[in-house]
């Protein structure tokens, strides 16, 4: 067989032809509904189907007091938020026990980075439901206005315009002065049954109203019942009094500047191509100017910029600043990665078929499996890796934070690792800030771990310690009984610890505390970063690491090709599994036929046959989307 015949290649993204049909507007506009949502909701939120359930806004419980923050709300505010849920920040209240002053400074620290002008930050809503006295405040009206003002004052420094909201029990309203607490959006809590589309909350306890009038904004309907995407039975149940633009309106934060509609994207483009970023606004008069790893760019002051004959040292973060009348609004950061290499390297394997994500790390933040841009922080850098390049981590300022749910068991993680000691009481490879993954575990004593915050911080059985200066492949398997180390393909020992796989961090951690601080920065690389959502096999983690630095297929490929008779072509595929793959021949390498239309990968091995006569000589090729 003449393998000239035979050559892969990577196909663009594919168009999509969308019809659009019109519908008549209802005569009635709908009240917006949304929900609260904690940790208490236990386990991971699927907000892409909570939206999808008809939710148009919701709150993540921050803080309790200044004695607890809520291990799910990082989580819930970055999921909720990408997958276009307007979501904001709630605290708890505790006048009994604290200062309004106290209680902000607590909240804000934990909350704060989240409350921006991104168009999809609920206002900060504090939950009003301890009335056991008060401290550092005259009237519970007191400490509640001390709060709300505590918060603004906080959001006017950044440039955040806000007005937050009191939840109060329509029976509870007594509690509260009349009028004053009017510069504040209520929302009334009366489980009364009504109809959350036609009902109220005032119809009971209506002369408690502080608002006046029986007046309200928002009202929580229902503890009970639930929607698709949410792991427990039931969840509070929220309703806005009005229509969806005026829900924008009323319960979006702003920007005191100009408005941002849409954020920079991050890109990943071939080495020696150019990359354009963009930013657009709603806001007249402003001006713009660009900025990469914070340092601001010369002549860059225009809505878009462009990067021209990218290499690697232009890989890494670019914002804008939008000022307008002396006020300015920063972007959130877009990373620019180089596009992979889809040239499969001699003696690749095809991946498990489980695969949620993979960093290669090669001059790029991007995942290619499941499409996230992991967005460094601190001194970032990339180092020789076992697989072209690393992920290289400096021991005290550098990590990478990607906004992603853990996932629940069973999973799998694993990567190659290059250790030095790090400076710090411990080491992290993945975590969320209460789950760990621990490369060196607490208190200096280098071993792997398993760290569940204010639980336990455990080794594995075998006291394992990856050796200084020396790619190691580590893998993780989780299931619902412990969780097992496995060290360059062997099992090396367990952990009863039975934990979900945090992915919010890589290597180190964000503490909310007070005050909130970054830990467990290692020092060392990473590099070839995979998850998978089922526990893989013992020979399946053998198979990974035993492919060393060709490591796994990334790209399109034909690993084999045959005539099973005169007129049938055999060709034998590889590619990235789930991907989509298109297979075309031609007898000239100008004019190219599909062999059959686009069809689907799931296991990243497949063998298609294709009736053709042996002269003229085809070739062939495979794209994959």
């Amino acid at each position: 067989m003449n393998l000239s015949r035979v050559f892969s290649s990577l196909m663009a993204p594919l168009a999509i032809a969308m019809i659009v049909l019109a519908v008549p507007e209802r005569a009635i506009a709908q009240r917006p509904l949304g929900i609260d949502v904690s940790s208490y909701q236990l386990g991971s939120i699927n907000w892409s189907s909570v939206k999808g359930a008809g939710i148009s806004f919701a709150w993540a419980k921050a803080t309790e007091g200044t004695y607890d923050d809520d291990g799910d709300f990082v989580v819930n505010e970055n999921n909720a938020k990408a997958a276009g849920v307007p979501i904001g920040p709630y605290d708890f209240d505790r006048p009994d026990l604290d200062s309004p002053t106290t209680e902000v400074n607590f909240f804000w620290s934990a909350a704060g980075n989240y409350i921006k002008a991104d168009g999809l930050t609920l206002m900060p809503m504090l939950d009003f439901e301890t009335f056991n006295g008060f401290t550092g405040a005259t009237t519970y009206s007191d400490w509640a206005n001390q709060w709300c003002n505590g918060v603004v004052a906080n959001a006017t420094a950044k440039g955040v315009k806000i007005r937050p909201t009191i939840y109060l029990s329509a029976c509870k309203g007594t509690y509260l002065t009349a009028g004053s607490v009017n510069a504040w959006i209520s929302d009334i809590a009366d489980y009364n049954g009504e109809a959350a589309q036609s009902g109220t909350p005032w119809s009971t306890c209506s002369g408690d109203d502080p608002w006046g009038s029986s007046s309200w904004v928002l009202w929580q309907y229902t503890s009970t019942g639930n929607y698709s995407g949410i792991p427990v039975a039931n969840v509070d149940h929220d309703v806005f009094n009005g229509t969806s633009a005026q829900m924008i309106s009323t319960m979006v934060a702003i920007s005191d500047g100009p408005i941002i509609t849409k954020q920079p994207v991050s890109v990943a483009v071939p080495i020696g191509s150019n990359a354009t970023f963009s930013v657009s606004t709603s806001s007249t008069g402003v001006t713009y100017q660009w900025a990469f790893k914070g340092t601001s760019l010369s002549g860059a002051t225009k809505s878009s910029y462009t990067v021209s004959n990218v290499q690697t040292n232009n890989v890494g973060a670019y914002t804008v600043s939008l000022t307008a009348s002396g006020v300015s609004t920063p972007s959130s950061a877009a990373m620019l990665s180089l596009q992979e290499s889809w040239t499969n390297a001699p003696g690749s394997i095809v991946s498990p078929a489980s695969m949620v994500n993979w960093w290669t790390a090669d001059w790029s933040y991007y995942d290619i499996v499941g499409k996230v841009s992991a967005v460094p922080q601190g001194t970032y850098a990339f180092a020789p890796g076992e697989h072209n390049y690393a992920f290289k981590f400096d021991g005290s300022t550098t990590m990478l934070s990607t906004g992603l749910a853990n996932l629940p068991v069973p999973w799998t993680f694993c990567l190659w690792v290059n250790r030095q000691n790090s400076p710090q009481t411990s080491a992290g490879l993945l975590e969320d800030g209460t789950y760990s993954l621990k490369l060196e575990q607490y208190n200096g004593t280098r071993k792997v771990g398993v760290s569940v915050l204010g639980v336990a911080d455990s080794i594995f059985s075998s006291g394992y310690s990856v050796p200084l200066n020396t790619w190691t492949h580590l893998a993780f398997v989780g299931t619902s009984a412990n969780t097992s180390l496995y060290v360059n393909g062997v099992l090396s020992g367990t952990v009863t610890n039975v934990i979900p796989l945090p992915r919010e961090y890589i290597g180190a951690a964000y503490i909310l505390s007070s005050p909130p601080h970054y830990v467990d920065f290692m020092l060392g690389s990473m590099d070839e970063l995979m998850t998978f959502n089922t526990a893989l096999s013992a020979a399946e983690i053998s198979a990974i690491h035993s492919a060393g630095t060709a490591g796994l297929v990334r790209g399109p490929g034909i690993a084999s090709e045959s005539w099973l008779t005169s007129t049938h072509f055999m060709l034998n595929l590889v590619g990235l599994p789930g991907k989509t793959l298109t297979v075309a021949w031609s007898t000239n390498l100008t004019t190219w036929t599909n062999v059959t239309a686009p069809f689907s990968n799931p296991t990243g091995n497949f063998s298609l046959t294709d009736l053709g006569a042996k002269t003229p000589s085809r070739y062939y090729r495979v794209s994959q989307q």
